[in-house]
């Protein structure tokens, strides 16, 4: 009786903690230091003034990489709507997403961190993790998994006008 007590503390305790690091709809997406694939440092805050999809992916997530063709084959989307995609990789090494990039030429802008910053940061435990973030730096929609672009650009439009695109 109390093992299986404690082991259910425990647990929840877990949750608890994980769901308390994670940033959501309406709060200010928190700011941290990322690399682009030049080895330059930026801050998340260097985008502020424009609409961001950032998308938390790896080069080894199969998932992150359909994400990353239906932003490809829908890309002018993005641009009609002034929507800046921002693709941050946590491989391991950040050869992995320069040799991607150099691969397959991603129209969009690529970066790169530690996968620990994600997740201390914006509480990121799985990927891809994709979040809608507004000129003011405001989280408009987080969306974790990828099932097809539609999705995606359903839940764009939400919060977004593009019915004219």
């Amino acid at each position: 009786m109390y093992k299986k007590s404690f082991v259910l503390l425990v647990l929840f305790v877990i949750l608890f903690s994980l769901s308390a690091l994670a940033v959501d709809e309406g709060e200010l997406i928190p700011d941290f230091e990322v690399t682009d694939l030049q080895g330059n440092s930026l801050m998340i805050s260097d985008f502020r003034g424009q609409y961001v999809l950032y998308d938390v992916w790896a080069t080894w997530c199969g998932p992150c990489l359909n994400a990353m063709e239906g932003y490809v084959e829908n890309y002018d989307k993005f641009v009609s709507a002034e929507i800046k995609i921002v693709a941050i990789s946590v491989d391991a090494k950040i050869d992995d997403p320069i040799k991607f990039n150099e691969k397959e030429k991603l129209p969009f802008t690529v970066l790169h961190t530690n996968p620990q910053l994600t997740k201390d940061h914006w509480g990121i435990i799985g990927i891809p993790t994709m979040f809608l973030v507004d000129p003011d730096g405001v989280i408009l929609f987080k969306e974790i998994g990828y099932e097809n672009f539609s999705r995606i650009w359903e839940k764009i439009s939400e919060k977004i006008d593009v019915s004219e695109l």
